[in-house]
């Protein structure tokens, strides 16, 4: 069970998307293949790889784009990420996991003195 990526000129791809059908093709879309390779454990090029040029570049249009879409929303009816503790909402941001390590570059959320009942050892059966 292979696959095969087809591209094709504008005006050409209904002829040959119907002749592709009426062969016993079928199709996917690129959401559709997503879904299928996360539920399947497999790594997606280049979601999963960010450390390449091509995740870079995917991770930044997702930004843009997560962006733009909250932008857009009213300002009462945007979520506060500072408050719930999320610091980069719309892209990853790599450089904050070495301070991750540090509390005090912890978030107010984070920090382990309200994390107390997290940490403390109790049998509860």
């Amino acid at each position: 069970a292979g696959g095969v990526d087809v591209l094709s000129v504008p005006g050409v791809h209904r002829k040959l998307w119907l002749r592709c059908h009426f062969a016993g093709a079928r199709g996917m879309g690129f959401r559709d293949r997503h879904y299928l390779l996360a539920d399947a454990g497999l790594p997606e090029f280049p979601q999963d790889f960010p450390d390449t040029q091509a995740g870079q570049q995917e991770a930044a249009s997702q930004a843009a784009d997560s962006l733009r879409r909250f932008e857009r929303r009213p300002p009462k009816k945007r979520p506060n990420f500072g408050v719930l503790g999320i610091a980069a909402p719309h892209g990853p941001d790599w450089g904050s996991l070495s301070a991750a390590s540090d509390p005090a570059g912890r978030p107010a959320i984070c920090r382990p003195s309200q994390l107390q009942l997290l940490t403390q050892r109790h049998c509860f059966f």
